[in-house]
């Protein structure tokens, strides 16, 4: 998954600590990911996106874990930036 993001995202177009960041983590299967991570980030930084990307999703879905709202989609369902 690391690979395919990195081809998707230049590594000079990924900035951090700015007003609004996007999260993205990996899953292999988002119904029984555990957000607890991005619940500390997020007390951090509220703003942005999060998703949680897998190879095993074929259409892109929102889902709500720890009050927080996911976008879980594929690689090249992720917003280009």
């Amino acid at each position: 998954m690391l690979d395919a993001l990195r081809l998707r995202c230049d590594d000079t177009d990924i900035f951090y600590c700015r007003d609004r960041l996007d999260v993205v983590e990996c899953s292999i299967n988002p119904d029984k990911f555990d957000a607890k991570a991005v619940e500390v980030f997020r007390n951090l930084c509220p703003k942005g996106d999060s998703y949680i990307v897998s190879p095993a999703v074929k259409q892109p879905y929102r889902l709500r874990n720890h009050d927080f709202l996911f976008i879980a989609c594929a690689v090249r369902d992720l917003p280009s930036v």
